[in-house]
């Protein structure tokens, strides 16, 4: 796992083919706000350090389905976003951030886990649809610089555990329950 604050490599053994493994952090949710500068040139890319990921992926959270132009900042404009389970594809910002706008129900999110490695973010959060109950989420990014090129997310239901796996399973739950929607 990388340090923060040493350069690439450092701290890290060596594996297979000479390559040092993948740099993978699972950050909390907690951050302090410094979104992704807004006021660099659109060429520029420049990999964000993990707090200013973060804060970006935060405050895209924090927007989402309230104000769609600053929830829509982490994005390149020709990003791609995709929904495998309905077989969409949107091609750039300026189309998906329109539909979203113009969404017909109230959205709520609520995050769970931030995991990071090198230009790949995944993102577990919940997501109610006018105050239903939360549907699980998994939103995988990946980056080009300082802004996501590419994003897929996964929508689905939660279901009960299943009673035949009782006698294996843990007594702590995966995730804590979340507050209602």
């Amino acid at each position: 796992m990388r340090r923060l604050g040493g350069p690439p490599g450092a701290g890290r053994a060596r594996s297979g083919h000479g390559r040092p493994p993948p740099s993978r952090r699972t950050v909390g949710v907690n951050p302090s706000s410094s979104p992704i500068a807004t006021d660099r040139e659109p060429q520029e890319a420049v990999m964000l350090d993990e707090p200013q990921l973060l804060a970006a992926l935060r405050r895209h959270w924090e927007y989402s389905g309230k104000d769609e132009d600053r929830a829509h900042e982490i994005y390149h404009e020709n990003a791609v976003l995709e929904f495998p389970q309905s077989g969409e594809r949107f091609e750039g910002v300026a189309n998906f951030r329109e539909w979203r706008r113009q969404y017909p129900a109230e959205l709520a999110f609520h995050l769970r886990r931030i995991s990071h490695r090198d230009d790949l973010v995944v993102t577990e959060y919940l997501i109610s649809y006018d105050r239903a109950p939360w549907m699980f989420t998994v939103s995988i990014m990946e980056l080009e610089g300082d802004r996501v090129a590419h994003e897929r997310i996964y929508i689905m239901d939660g279901w009960e555990p299943a009673p035949w796996r009782a006698p294996w399973r843990a007594e702590a739950r995966a995730d804590p329950a979340p507050p209602p929607p």
